[in-house]
């Protein structure tokens, strides 16, 4: 029995590759060294700016702060970099140049509120970031945050921004504040569906109609406006708290629609007629100080109410507050009402406290508990 010789071609066969193999192997090959060699090289970079962002005096955080550290991990955050996750700058630091949190690319969070920064083109990479704070800083164009579409908070308030349209695209936006800025027309904000909350106090805006289909709006403030027309509000559903104070407002039968109010203020405007909050039984607080508002009757089945303003209004006549079980405070400063309906009240609510005005004093009739339920005098707050 003899064995059967193998040929040499056949015994060399796993030893071989088809130049077409060895392309493949070498592309390959170039292409992991080519991915390494970016990695490396952002890794610098990133090492570079966090050093020098520190040394202007700015803070990061990073995903994971480890108090201890092994060697393979030291190595590994050195080489490859780590997950900087947040970046704030110290309020009224003199750094304006912010182009070190470009290299920053996993950043989430930004804090840079209280400076002089006013060029936000760095900002443009940070495809990540959701939180930003820009408030009271020198930031005028927002065109670099028009692709910045994972924002879910931005403040912009006290800038000198007046143009809205770069935020036209950012519509996981949750919270925006404008409070304090030039800008008039909302219409960029047409498609903003995720907002919860949104203060534009101490602005020019004029009219609400692009709020009306923001549906999940939760809080609105836009005190100091010159808005007058309340009718874009009745789709706000989920709306609990809204903030009217010292605007045009006359007409509130607007707000008749929205069940969910809980916080209301309307001070400073001229408001007569209350009869839209009368179904609001969901309402906690309003705040009524300087306005024309003379019936309280609407009040009477708000019995979930428990801060109640009416400073310096025509107020006279305070019995339907009697039903107002929850009340805990009551301000009628500056009005007519007399002490006598001020005790009658009391012995209705005997866990309010109530402030009220007697010629140049202000008194307090306290909560019981609090003192022992007699009126004690205060002098008036303009004598301080």
């Amino acid at each position: 029995m003899t064995i059967k010789e193998v040929p040499q071609a056949a015994a060399r066969r796993w030893y071989q590759y088809s130049l077409r193999s060895l392309l493949w192997a070498v592309l390959g090959f170039s292409v992991g060294c080519a991915w390494l060699g970016i990695k490396l090289e952002d890794a610098r970079l990133q090492r570079k700016a966090i050093a020098d962002f520190q040394r202007l005096g700015g803070h990061l955080d990073c995903e994971t702060e480890d108090t201890v550290k092994t060697w393979w991990k030291r190595q590994v955050d050195y080489w490859f970099g780590v997950n900087v996750r947040s970046a704030y700058l110290p309020e009224n630091s003199q750094v304006s140049d912010i182009s070190l949190l470009g290299e920053l690319g996993q950043l989430r969070s930004i804090e840079l509120h209280v400076t002089p920064v006013h060029d936000l083109s760095p900002l443009r990479r940070l495809r990540f970031l959701e939180y930003l704070r820009l408030d009271d800083s020198n930031a005028s164009d927002l065109s670099p945050l028009s692709e910045l579409t994972n924002l879910k908070y931005l403040d912009l308030s006290r800038t000198p921004v007046q143009d809205l349209a770069p935020l036209a695209n950012l519509r996981n936006l949750e919270q925006l504040f404008i409070e304090e800025t030039a800008v008039e027309d909302l219409t960029p904000l047409i498609c903003m569906t995720r907002l919860r909350d949104l203060r534009l106090g101490t602005t020019r805006v004029k009219s609400l109609a692009p709020v009306a289909g923001l549906i999940n709006l939760q809080r609105l403030a836009m005190g100091e406006t010159n808005v007058s027309e309340l009718a874009p509000l009745t789709s706000l559903q989920k709306l609990e708290s809204l903030y009217l104070n010292h605007t045009r407002v006359r007409d509130i039968s607007a707000l008749a629609q929205l069940k969910s109010l809980k916080v209301l203020y309307l001070q400073g405007n001229g408001i007569r007629d209350l009869s839209a909050l009368a179904n609001l039984t969901e309402l906690q607080e309003i705040q009524l100080g300087n306005t024309a508002v003379e019936d309280l009757s609407p009040l009477v089945n708000l019995t979930n109410l428990r801060t109640l303003n009416l400073s310096a209004t025509r107020v006279k006549n305070v019995a339907p507050l009697a039903a107002l079980v929850s009340l805990g405070y009551l301000n009628l400063k500056d009005t007519s009402i007399g002490e006598e309906q001020i005790i009658s009240l009391k012995k209705a609510l005997p866990d309010c406290c109530i402030s009220y005005t007697k010629s140049k004093i202000t008194t307090i009739l306290r909560a019981k508990g609090q003192t022992d339920n007699k009126l004690q005098e205060i002098d008036d707050l303009s004598d301080h």
